[in-house]
């Protein structure tokens, strides 16, 4: 993690690996919750490292997507199908969208903040890369509105980058796109710390 966090993803790929070769000295369910964990980071880190298209950090993501299943693990699994949705956007809008709608039903009813806040950020890429600005620009509001620098930032190490950071850029897209260039340039020069979004 000290490595990830640090942009040095090869690195951070190795000791995740290291980790995973350890599982085997661990009772089932400490392995199942353990393993999941490494899974996940190393599935960002080689997102990062490789692209977005990586092979095998879909394999990663998909891996505890299985166990985060098989544990009832929610928030694990909504990261797990998260990674799962970075993969298919590089090659499947419909495949993507389907993994995005599916986890903004399920979360959208929910308490916890952080969840709903990717669930739009899984909603206003997906809108937005298939060419539906109204709808992208919506999710954008949502997610500016949530967003909190202090709470959410850690979020570009679980899900790798930063929601707050998309929000204002795809949103000031979004604005441009559909004529609004001065809602445009308040959305870019609003700064990332602010949780509301500009007026």
């Amino acid at each position: 993690q000290f490595a990830a966090s640090r942009s040095a993803y090869a690195e951070a790929v190795s000791h995740f690996d290291r980790g995973l070769s350890l599982l085997s000295s661990l009772f089932d369910a400490q392995r199942d919750r353990q393993e999941i964990k490494l899974q996940l980071a190393k599935g960002v880190s080689l997102s990062n490292a490789s692209g977005f298209s990586s092979a095998e950090a879909a394999k990663a993501h998909a891996r505890a997507h299985e166990l985060s299943d098989k544990i009832g693990d929610i928030d694990s699994q909504f990261t797990a199908i998260w990674g799962l949705w970075t993969f298919r956007r590089t090659s499947d809008w419909n495949a993507a969208r389907q993994l995005s709608d599916r986890l903004l039903s399920l979360i959208e009813k929910g308490n916890n903040v952080g969840l709903r806040l990717e669930a739009h950020h899984m909603g206003w890429t997906t809108h937005f890369f298939c060419g539906e600005l109204a709808p992208a620009q919506e999710h954008c509001e949502k997610g500016r509105t949530l967003y909190e620098f202090e709470q959410h930032r850690t979020h570009a190490h679980i899900y790798g980058h930063d929601p707050g950071v998309c929000a204002r850029t795809l949103g000031a897209w979004s604005a441009w796109l559909l004529g609004y260039p001065d809602t445009c340039s308040a959305m870019a020069a609003a700064p990332v710390r602010a949780s509301a979004p500009p007026g």
